[in-house]
């Protein structure tokens, strides 16, 4: 954000007044280097977070190395952009570095809110169920948990089990227990037992990642719907960039420059941004 506001303002003083370059170059050549810079940042967080939590071993036994960790990398990526076209998208119209910060850092809590993994989707109220359906972070964790986690088997710990004190009498843990294990998709450790039911409440990843509404089959969709937010947030950071270059004489926008001096830019949209060196 910093940077990309330090570039407006050289922009608006030096480039602008001078007619070198529309508003459109600019902005789009900065998307341009981020987007550059934002692709080696992915690779280096790949290598660093994949390898060494192991999802690869999961990928492998499926059968699927290529494309799972091809897929990872792709949502790693658009993660990244994704902070960098909403950080250009505010820093557009936002008076200075700290109100953007503010305001994207509201954001982001909320879509962490809303995005299906402190609460689980069914979990929420209904008002608020166009949240998680709204927000980017939904499909990104769907989408990065489902291609890592899809096709894992769960092995419970013994604090992990849910015991069944007693069941009837002429009757064992596994007969007790058949028709609710197939449809659950539990485990039972102790199925001979006639009390004292061991149950295991989850043995594959894909019924677990289903209660929060992860689906490995939406994995590509997924990713295709978090490069739209990132496509509308450049269309968005476009539309305002042409607003605010556009805004009648009388609505002005007060810039604060990153100065020692208390020096400020008053911008009557139409004469240009015009620095007000008077105290």
């Amino acid at each position: 954000m910093k940077r990309f506001h330090s570039s407006r303002v050289l922009f608006e003083q030096r480039e602008r007044q001078s007619r070198t370059y529309s508003w459109a170059a600019f902005l789009f050549s900065n998307v341009v280097t981020e987007i550059v810079s934002q692709t080696l940042v992915s690779v280096i967080a790949f290598v660093c977070w994949y390898y060494p939590l192991g999802l690869w071993r999961n990928a492998e036994i499926n059968g699927e190395l290529n494309e799972r960790a091809g897929l990872t990398f792709l949502f790693l990526w658009s993660l990244m952009l994704l902070f960098q076209t909403v950080s250009q998208m505010l820093m557009t119209f936002m008076p200075d570095v700290a109100t953007g910060l503010n305001i994207a850092n509201l954001m982001f809590m909320l879509s962490f809110i809303f995005a299906g993994i402190l609460v689980p989707p069914d979990a929420l109220p209904r008002f608020w169920i166009f949240m998680y359906r709204a927000t980017p972070l939904s499909y990104y964790m769907s989408g990065i948990m489902s291609t890592g986690l899809s096709g894992m088997r769960i092995a419970c710990k013994a604090k992990d089990l849910v015991t069944i004190p007693a069941v009837p009498a002429n009757m064992t843990c596994g007969t007790y227990l058949e028709q609710y294990l197939a449809v659950s998709g539990g485990s039972l450790r102790n199925p001979d037992a006639v009390a004292h039911c061991q149950v295991c409440p989850y043995t594959d990843a894909d019924v677990l990642l289903e209660y929060f509404g992860m689906r490995f089959g939406d994995r590509w969709w997924n990713w295709g719907t978090t490069m739209a937010y990132n496509g509308i947030n450049i269309g968005l950071a476009a539309l305002l960039c042409w607003l605010v270059s556009s805004l009648p004489e009388a609505m002005t926008i007060e810039i604060v420059i990153p100065m020692e001096t208390d020096s400020y830019i008053d911008v009557p949209t139409k004469e240009r941004y015009k620095r007000d060196l008077e105290p």
